[in-house]
């Protein structure tokens, strides 16, 4: 991480490696390649300075790599209804303590609960392979899909939260510290 640091920000990358180092959690997923180089993207766009905390470096960072899979045609599904349905899932897996995982067979019922405006079955599945590879989302041996860490189930659950106080609708749910 600090070479990385090094090499990409020269001048200032003990400020990125105490941002990473004092923000939750940061530390702890820059340890994976992919969100290490999200993380020292969206840091070197908005700077150490504007990211305060981890809520903000979700959002922000969450939004670029729906926004860079759309730009680079990796993905058809607006970014809007990628946010909708990973708040759904995450609040509907923890909610139900599957931290495991869901198999890929369950996304067809899903996706058709939560886009109802959906109909034909060749649609439904188009729609599953997007979200399962393009939704925070890591797939493990036996077929079932779980997010790539905790932290992204929680963020996107205090999202749909913090969007349900605001109209005040919030849904009743046990709820941890990180969220």
């Amino acid at each position: 991480i600090t070479a990385l640091l090094q090499k990409r920000f020269p001048a200032q990358w003990q400020t990125y490696d105490t941002r990473i180092r004092t923000t939750y959690n940061l530390a702890d997923l820059a340890k994976r390649p992919v969100l290490l180089d999200m993380i020292v993207q969206t840091l070197g766009e908005w700077g150490a300075e504007k990211i305060t905390n981890a809520a903000q470096l979700y959002r922000v960072c969450t939004a670029e790599w729906m926004e860079r899979d759309i730009r680079t045609g990796r993905t058809f599904i607006h970014q809007d209804d990628k946010r909708f349905f990973s708040e759904e899932l995450a609040t509907e897996v923890f909610r139900t303590g599957q931290l495991q995982g869901i198999h890929y067979n369950k996304f067809p019922a899903i996706i058709r609960q939560h886009f109802p405006q959906l109909e034909q079955s060749d649609e439904i599945d188009h729609w599953a392979q997007d979200l399962q590879t393009h939704s925070f989302l890591i797939r493990d041996d036996d077929g079932k899909y779980r997010f790539a860490h905790n932290s992204f189930m929680e963020f996107f659950v205090a999202q749909k939260l913090w969007r349900g106080i605001g109209k005040g609708r919030a849904d009743e749910m046990p709820l941890n510290e990180e969220i």
